[in-house]
């Protein structure tokens, strides 16, 4: 499926040479409703993504997990920047970014898909709580994003059997229990801890998408069903409501 708001945005500016003209309100209507469709996708594919690396930890393949977790939490920041209004799209290979708002052009900017996503929430939500503290001095996105470039970049060979350090408190607990904590956490106790962080964060940006826009019906009927029934380890259905 496509980004339908960066689709409809990359028209009107560019497609449509219509570049030195902001948005008027039927634009700003529209792209805010897209946005608002986008982010439902990107919600599932974060949930999609954390499913996947559950079964991974469960059998202990967690290098690889550790990537799809980057995932995951990278789906959650674009749910939740694009719930805000928030639009990135792209001229030719140049990112561009904007508020969507009647009156609004897009900004300019620099770097990849990922790192202007990432830059872009730090930018926007800069008093949020998942902003509030650091992972061994580091941002706490950039601290995730730190392991996924370690799994997915530095090393040639994946640790398996044995378990990548910041997995081996996870491992230790089980995943289910791990799960259970993270899930029902209401004091971020679990999301800024080095040893549960990698997993911890992105549960924790799920429910933070979730609660932030209850007002938002993200999943139809058939999606909840098919989230809730792989969101799993080898015992069973995980409880996951807070997420679903």
């Amino acid at each position: 499926m496509t980004h339908e708001a960066a689709t409809y945005l990359n028209k009107i500016f560019y497609i449509e040479n219509n570049n030195h003209r902001p948005l008027d309100h039927y634009q700003f209507t529209l792209a805010s409703q897209l946005l608002k469709k986008d982010a439902t996708k990107y919600l599932y594919s974060s949930i999609l993504s954390l499913s996947d690396a559950i079964r991974g930890i469960d059998q202990n393949f967690c290098t690889w997990s550790g990537v799809k977790l980057y995932y995951s939490l990278f789906y959650s920041l674009r749910c939740m920047l694009s719930m805000a209004g928030h639009g990135v799209f792209y001229k030719n290979r140049s990112p561009q970014k904007i508020k969507v708002s009647q009156g609004q052009l897009p900004i300019n900017t620099k770097g990849t898909t990922h790192e202007v996503i990432i830059k872009l929430f730090i930018d926007t939500f800069q008093s949020n709580i998942i902003l509030s503290q650091e992972i061994n001095n580091e941002n706490p996105l950039r601290w995730v994003q730190a392991r996924r470039e370690e799994f997915n970049y530095k090393v040639a060979k994946f640790s398996e059997p044995e378990t990548p350090e910041c997995f081996r408190k996870i491992r230790a607990l089980g995943i289910r229990q791990a799960f259970s904590a993270y899930v029902n956490d209401t004091q971020y106790q679990y999301c800024f801890d080095p040893d549960h962080a990698i997993l911890a964060l992105p549960i924790e940006l799920i429910k933070h998408a979730k609660k932030t826009y209850n007002t938002h019906d993200f999943f139809d009927q058939d999606e909840k069903e098919y989230l809730t029934g792989i969101l799993c380890d080898r015992n069973g259905p995980l409880n996951c409501n807070l997420l679903i």
